[in-house]
Protein backbone atom coordinates (compact mmCIF):
# COMPACT_ATOMS: atom_id res chain seq x y z
CA UNK A 1 0.00 0.00 0.00
CA UNK A 2 1.42 3.54 -0.88
CA UNK A 3 1.52 6.08 1.87
CA UNK A 4 0.41 9.75 0.90
CA UNK A 5 4.25 10.62 0.40
CA UNK A 6 4.07 8.20 -2.12
CA UNK A 7 1.02 9.16 -3.82
CA UNK A 8 2.18 12.53 -3.80
CA UNK A 9 5.59 11.89 -5.42
CA UNK A 10 4.19 9.65 -8.13
CA UNK A 11 0.88 11.64 -8.96
CA UNK A 12 -0.14 14.61 -7.24
CA UNK A 13 3.17 16.71 -7.82
CA UNK A 14 3.78 16.00 -11.37
CA UNK A 15 0.24 16.41 -12.29
CA UNK A 16 0.07 19.62 -10.54
CA UNK A 17 3.10 20.80 -12.57
CA UNK A 18 1.58 20.30 -15.62
CA UNK A 19 0.51 23.86 -17.73
CA UNK A 20 -2.82 22.74 -17.39
CA UNK A 21 -3.10 22.26 -13.57
CA UNK A 22 -0.27 24.24 -12.30
CA UNK A 23 -2.88 27.64 -12.35
CA UNK A 24 -5.72 25.95 -10.53
CA UNK A 25 -3.94 23.74 -7.72
CA UNK A 26 -2.55 24.92 -4.72
CA UNK A 27 0.12 23.51 -3.26
CA UNK A 28 1.78 24.13 -0.18
CA UNK A 29 -1.36 25.34 1.41
CA UNK A 30 -2.71 23.93 5.24
CA UNK A 31 -5.92 22.62 4.83
CA UNK A 32 -7.57 23.71 8.39
CA UNK A 33 -11.13 21.48 7.89
CA UNK A 34 -12.69 19.85 5.09
CA UNK A 35 -17.08 20.52 5.47
CA UNK A 36 -20.11 20.43 3.46
CA UNK A 37 -21.18 24.06 1.82
CA UNK A 38 -23.06 25.98 4.76
CA UNK A 39 -22.92 23.05 7.25
CA UNK A 40 -21.95 22.34 10.64
CA UNK A 41 -21.40 18.95 11.81
CA UNK A 42 -22.97 19.28 15.26
CA UNK A 43 -25.94 21.70 14.25
CA UNK A 44 -26.78 21.60 10.61
CA UNK A 45 -29.74 19.18 9.59
CA UNK A 46 -29.53 17.61 6.19
CA UNK A 47 -26.34 17.51 5.63
CA UNK A 48 -25.94 14.71 3.25
CA UNK A 49 -27.81 17.28 0.80
CA UNK A 50 -25.52 19.39 0.61
CA UNK A 51 -22.47 19.68 -1.53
Amino acid sequence: MPTGSDLYEAYLKPLAETPEMAAVIETNAKVMAITRQSADKVLSKDRASKP
